[in-house]
């Protein structure tokens, strides 16, 4: 799903992103973010795409920090899957390699 993509991993919303949730956002799509418990990700998805559209900022789109930490708690309380995967996820982020690419990450302009 690339709401998930754009906002759990990327952090950022590409016109691609907006283009394809536009033509492709309905019922199912809806669905399919509430069984992967992906609902949050792609409900900013659309807020980003809708300020897009109506001019307000530019894509690419970088997501606030605020954003990103209520997607990922969100997430975290919801999804049992992602809290099982969180030992993995903070034993990774603690090595200095993953910490400077996730800095990275969040300080980029750009995509």
């Amino acid at each position: 799903m690339s709401a998930a993509h754009a906002v759990y991993k990327e952090h950022m919303v590409l016109l691609l992103d907006c283009l394809t949730a536009w033509m492709w956002t309905n019922k199912r799509t809806w669905g399919i973010a509430l069984e992967l418990r992906a609902w949050r990700a792609l409900e900013e998805l659309l807020k980003a795409c809708s300020m897009i559209r109506e001019g307000l900022v530019e894509a690419p789109y970088k997501l606030k920090p605020h954003v990103i930490l209520k997607a990922y708690t969100e997430k975290m309380i919801e999804d049992p899957v992602f809290r099982a995967t969180t030992p993995n996820m903070l034993r990774y982020i603690t090595t200095r390699r993953a910490g400077a690419k996730i800095l990275a990450r969040l300080r980029r302009r750009s995509y």
